[in-house]
């Protein structure tokens, strides 16, 4: 079976995520929003969050460890509550 693409707009560019990307959704005081997230080893990860019109993208060095996941919780604690 093949999965559509997902395209989004992002600050009026096109972005085509591939099937295997995978949705996660972030709770915030004024509603959860939908983000699409592509990740690589160590904690690199790309997010795109289209209702906030926002990609925010992290590098990382924490190869074959649990640490490769903080972005999730910086995503999550930091960078949503600072969004308006």
């Amino acid at each position: 079976m093949t999965l559509p693409l997902k395209r989004l707009l992002v600050h009026g560019s096109p972005v085509t995520l591939a099937p295997d990307e995978i949705s996660r959704s972030f709770s915030r005081p004024s509603g959860n929003v939908d983000s699409y997230f592509t990740s690589g080893n160590g904690g690199n990860f790309i997010f795109v969050v289209p209702s906030l019109d926002l990609v925010v993208v992290f590098t990382g060095s924490n190869y074959n460890s649990s640490l490769g996941d903080q972005p999730f919780t910086i995503l999550r604690d930091r960078v949503l509550p600072a969004v308006q």
